[in-house]
């Protein structure tokens, strides 16, 4: 059996201390800006009651490749004016920012020429929170040095946004990052620019304008980087601001969901970026999947036009002669866009093929569905809110378990009390029952999310943070019918939610979609 040690030095000088030593047996130092007895000086830093006063500082006082650790600590603050910025220069140290919500460390930008430099490796930091206070600030930070990794949050605020995020040029650079943006601004090109970077993992979860693309490669052609995440980029449905080559020539591999197109998407440095939940006629080539095609044992990349369906999608051997009759599927009976039993060969889908799950159910979901271990995840596209009455937003086939719903602002709800609930309305017998009880959501920020208890006495509970916090803590089933948002006001029009309800079907052909 593996065992982890557990004693290692944590102040300079300091006794052994009781501290997992996976982390590393280094110094730990201390920042908080906020405390009595806070100095850049020497005999401080090395206990959160007589810690340094800035993280440049403290920087400054630890040894490379020792595994040392700064703590900075949480409501601590630093704002950087003309020229101003932390400067990571030494190899192997981690900093770890402390502290949830609006108590996280926060680094607060006031020049267009503020900005932080890595030019050491391996350095790390996490929990951050870096702002902005005045506009077309050039970036947060210049990283340099390979084998870095940043994980935190930026954010622009009205009118005032940084141009580049992070720009980066250090190899094998790793990221997750959330960008707050500001969605009606003209100065944020990118959340992170690479220049030239031989090798990069990046998640990014984006909400803003960006001029020229969420992750952007430029300059220098990079390769081998992997991009996931969550776009919302203003104005933009077809995934061209989410990953962008400009420089081209770079190697990649762009995956994510695109709110704007209310899709998912994947894409290459030779293959454009596409949907991958389409299916359609309009996006096969006329004679793309003929008999003559599934008779050699395989649908290949080639027969498919725009790459909707490469062949690393689909299993070996997954369609094949055998599984469909002769002619079953020819260009000429895709043409009208429907494909019926007396379409497909005589006994071309049976029960039996059905029952060794060749062809299950669960494939046919609505095309926005999701397959998780909690169950299937719906999304309904953002949406305006019903005006003083009750609209649908889900329709329910069958008995549904109801694992978690939750309602995401990107449009602010407009300025005016308006008490909203959810509701179950039965297509049969039955009354209407509340699902929760209700929340004035008047003047709902973008980035606000909505999600019910499972207490249907409780009312819907509203929060901001990063990660989102599950409160559902009862699960329900639901009834066919329709799941209904009521407001009891009205904002004009104005305010867009995007919900999602995640779900297990209960009985043979149960499910939940948008309405």
């Amino acid at each position: 059996m593996n065992r982890t040690a557990l004693f290692a030095k944590k102040t300079p000088g300091g006794v052994l201390a009781i501290e997992d030593m996976a982390r590393g047996t280094g110094d730990r130092w201390f920042v908080d800006s906020g405390a009595t007895y806070a100095s850049d000086a020497t005999g401080y830093g090395m206990s959160p009651d007589k810690p340094f006063a800035t993280l440049d500082y403290a920087i400054g006082q630890a040894t490379a490749n020792n595994g040392d650790i700064i703590y900075v600590m949480p409501g601590h603050a630093e704002s950087y004016g003309s020229g101003e910025g932390f400067t990571a220069d030494v190899a192997g140290l981690t900093v770890v920012c402390l502290g949830e919500g609006a108590d996280r460390p926060t680094f607060t930008f006031a020049a267009t020429d503020a900005t932080c430099a890595v030019t050491a490796a391996s350095f790390k930091m996490t929990g951050f929170l870096f702002v902005v206070s005045i506009d077309s600030v050039v970036t947060y930070a210049t990283i340099t040095g390979a084998d870095c990794v940043l994980e935190g949050e930026i954010r622009d605020t009205t009118d005032k946004e940084v141009v580049d995020g992070f720009t980066v040029s250090g190899d094998r650079f790793k990221a997750r990052i959330v960008h707050r943006g500001y969605t009606s601004g003209d100065a944020n090109d990118s959340t992170i620019a690479l220049d030239g970077v031989d090798g990069a993992d990046i998640y990014v979860e984006a909400y803003g304008k960006a001029g020229v693309g969420v992750v952007d490669m430029r300059s220098h052609a990079s390769a081998n980087v992997v991009v996931d995440g969550i776009f919302l980029v203003t104005s933009t449905t077809d995934f061209s601001k989410t990953v962008v080559d400009t420089i081209t020539g770079s190697t990649y591999k762009a995956t994510g969901f695109d709110i704007g197109a209310g899709k998912r998407f994947s894409g290459n440095g030779t293959t454009a970026k596409h949907s991958i939940d389409d299916f359609t006629v309009a996006t096969l080539g006329a004679g793309a999947i003929t008999a003559a095609v599934i008779a050699t044992g395989a649908v290949d990349a080639d027969a498919i036009a725009d790459n909707a369906i490469d062949a690393g999608a689909l299993a070996a051997d997954c369609i094949t002669a055998a599984k469909i009759a002769d002619d079953a599927i020819t260009s000429d009976q895709l043409a009208d866009d429907a494909i019926t039993a007396a379409k497909l060969g005589a006994d071309a889908i049976t029960n039996a093929k059905i029952a060794d799950d060749s062809l299950a159910s669960e494939q046919f979901a609505a095309s926005a569905a999701e397959k998780t271990n909690d169950g299937t995840v719906i999304t309904r596209a953002t949406a305006a809110l019903p005006q003083t009455t009750a609209a649908a937003i889900f329709t329910i086939t069958g008995l549904c378990l109801v694992k978690r719903i939750i309602g995401y602002v990107t449009t602010v709800v407009g300025n005016v009390p308006n008490a909203t609930k959810l509701k179950n309305n039965p297509s049969g017998t039955g009354a209407t029952t509340d699902l929760c009880a209700t929340l004035d959501i008047d003047n709902a920020a973008v980035g606000s999310y909505f999600q019910v208890t499972g207490t249907f006495a409780n009312a819907m509970v509203k929060t901001v943070d990063i990660p989102i916090p599950k409160v559902q803590a009862a699960e329900f089933v639901v009834v066919p019918g329709t799941i209904e948002l009521d407001c009891a006001g009205s904002d004009g029009g104005g305010g867009r939610i995007r919900w999602s309800v995640t779900y297990v079907p209960l009985e043979s052909g149960a499910q939940i979609v948008a309405a």
